[in-house]
């Protein structure tokens, strides 16, 4: 990863060969010969086809991930592969430059995605976009695409419901709780002597009171619990908490704990060492209980627990894909195959392609289909444009902006509303980096006047939150560092997401939208002219209330804590931005869903190398 700098400019003497041909084309990127064509040797269309809004969005800022995963793509291809100065984007017409900015420039080795398949010891691969069969009951067979034909059938009860466009426009398999489930009572994975294994389940859990089925397996006549030949999984709810429990007849029996309702990656394992849990990537409780002896499971059922009585204990969950190895997969191939669902999902979770740069675009009006154009290979141009560091991308109706890439944050707006650390440290984010406020760390941000808005407000940014309870704040403003508050947002004392304004008073999101252990997009507006005070929830009005007047005067501003530097988030935040309009729903929703499915939002096309002209480096 590098910080993009000046460390490759030399003095370099091009040789421009110009090569003027008449091309009578169709399908290339630009129709008619350009400026940049005949200068530049690569360049590549980007299409927003994601967007799908009736709201025409003006000098929208939209994040652009350039690497690997785009065909064609080289980090190679720049003059100098660790500082893009000749990096430009463009209008599709190919004639007025777009202001960008550059988040982070990541030339690192790829991590990418696999065909699940291509990695040895894959016994029962179940994808809810592939192999079902179903009658007016429901679903009636999910076949195995594992070429091992463990197949989930049901001749029992009805089947569960084939839903589609349920998770970013793929399919999923919903049981209902109640009477669904899905099975194989001839299930024969062959686990090795040391029980080597690893599963991977995309799935999203409603969680009853006690327990409930989720993924169970039984060797012989022994019910699920019972005996150490077999590992299952249930759903759990225990002290107010959800979770999914792991258990082999107690040995190791591992909870991991999640939030209700979302789509998560749950993934375990296990090798002679212990067993490793996980939740979108990143690792969960660990034991050093490792299966000794081997497992000889004979059934599974999907949506149900296995016991010596049958079927029981329907569990209510959403299934998209289900993956079972009997090998413990590296943390490479782990990886790979958790990069493969992330992105096969449009998930926000910690499996993130490396070599991928950040960068921010100014688009004058976004539209469904919008596209721009990048271009690159130009040696001549040594100088990137003053919109990379001039804060340009960002309209002035942005007061502060922080994608928290460093501990002293930077404001990458015009108005330099820099931040001093007190005991943040860096930490892997939804956009290139963020910040771990563990403990009782925060970010002061001083007292610069441009904070200070009276009227109209919006504040947004990613939140992760893993611990502790009652009021912890994100952004917060007062006056001075005494008592007096003027606009706290994070979590209210409730335990919600939301927040508070001096007069308008606090704004909590529903009880059903808890705050563990996952990256949500959040945005509180008060909007003065319509007399409301709104809360947003990834993308989604959850809560809105009335509220005029205008919002009292603040001389104090922190990120990570109380402006009195007192209840503390104690956990991460990841682009932080304050404005003085209150957005519309459109522009929040675009901002989340560029960032948390930056492929389903955006099309990449090719990279297309140039032939209009030549440039030849003589160094």
């Amino acid at each position: 990863m590098t910080n993009v700098g000046h460390s490759c400019r030399k003095r370099v003497y091009p040789i421009i060969v110009w090569i003027f041909l008449i091309i009578f084309s169709s399908g290339n990127i630009c129709a008619s010969t350009s400026y940049y064509d005949t200068r530049w040797v690569y360049k590549t269309k980007i299409t927003f086809s994601g967007y799908d809004k009736p709201e025409t969005l003006i000098n929208f800022p939209v994040l652009v991930k350039l690497g690997p995963g785009i065909t064609n793509f080289s980090y190679s291809q720049f003059p100098c592969p660790t500082n893009p100065a000749d990096l430009r984007f463009l209008s599709e017409d190919g004639v007025s430059e777009l202001d960008y900015e550059i988040e982070q420039w990541n030339t690192s080795a790829d991590y990418s995605t696999v065909n699940p398949s291509s990695i040895s010891g894959l016994m029962l691969w179940l994808k809810a976009d592939a192999g079902i069969q179903t009658n007016a009951s429901g679903v009636t067979a999910w076949l195995d695409q594992s070429g091992n034909n463990f197949h989930a059938t049901n001749a029992i009860d009805s089947g569960p419901t084939y839903v589609e466009n349920e998770l970013n426009g793929k399919p999923v398999i919903r049981f209902n709780g109640v009477s669904n489930h899905l099975g194989n009572a001839s299930w024969s994975p062959g686990f090795s002597g040391t029980s080597l294994l690893t599963y991977f389940f995309v799935s999203k859990m409603k969680f009853p009171a006690g327990s409930s089925g989720y993924f169970a397996q039984k060797a012989s006549e022994n019910s699920d619990y019972s005996d150490n030949r077999a590992m299952s999984m249930e759903q759990v709810t225990t002290g107010g908490r959800y979770g999914l429990r792991y258990y082999r007849n107690g040995n190791p029996s591992i909870d991991v704990y999640r939030e209700n309702y979302i789509f998560r990656i749950d993934a375990i394992t296990v090798d002679a060492s212990g067993t490793q849990t996980y939740l979108d990537g990143l690792p969960q409780t660990y034991s050093n209980t490792w299966f000794a002896g081997e497992m000889q499971p004979v059934e599974y059922a999907i949506g149900a627990r296995l016991t010596t009585n049958g079927i029981v204990s329907f569990g209510q969950v959403d299934f998209a894909e289900i993956l079972i190895y009997r090998s413990s997969l590296s943390s490479y191939q782990l990886y790979q195959v958790g990069l493969y669902l992330s992105e096969k999902y449009g998930l926000n979770t910690a499996y993130k392609r490396s070599g991928q740069s950040c960068v921010w675009v100014r688009i004058p009006q976004l539209t469904n289909n919008t596209s721009v154009l990048a271009y690159w290979g130009n040696a001549t141009q040594t100088n990137p444009p003053a919109s990379t560091t001039n804060g340009s991308v960002w309209n002035s109706n942005y007061k502060g902006v922080w994608h928290m890439g460093e501990t002293n944050l930077h404001d990458w707006t015009v108005n330099t509303n820099q931040g001093a650390s007190f005991g943040n440290v860096n930490i892997t984010g939804v956009v290139g980096d963020a910040q771990n406020f563990a403990g009782n760390a925060y970010v002061d941000l001083g007292s610069n006047q441009t904070l200070d808005i009276t009227g109209s407000l919006t504040v947004s940014s990613w939140l992760y939150h893993n611990t502790g309870s009652g009021w912890a704040f994100a952004y917060s403003s007062g006056v001075g560092t005494t008592t007096p508050w003027i606009c706290d947002v994070g979590l209210t004392d409730s335990n919600n997401w939301g927040g508070e304004l001096n007069s308008k008073g606090r704004i909590d999101g529903p009880s059903s939208l808890l705050r563990s252990k996952a990256w949500h997009h959040q945005s509180m507006i008060y909007d003065s002219s319509a007399s409301q005070y709104l809360l947003y929830h990834d993308g989604v009005l959850v809560s809105n209330k009335s509220a005029s007047g205008s919002i009292p005067s603040a001389t104090r501003f922190t990120i990570g804590a109380k402006h009195n530097f007192s209840l503390y988030w104690n956990s991460l935040i990841d682009e932080m931005r304050v404005s003085s309009i209150a957005t519309s729903s459109n522009w929040v929703w675009a901002c989340w869903f560029n960032q948390a499915s930056n492929n389903m939002f955006t099309t990449y096309g090719p990279v297309e190398k140039n032939k209009r002209g030549m440039v030849i480096n003589i160094q």
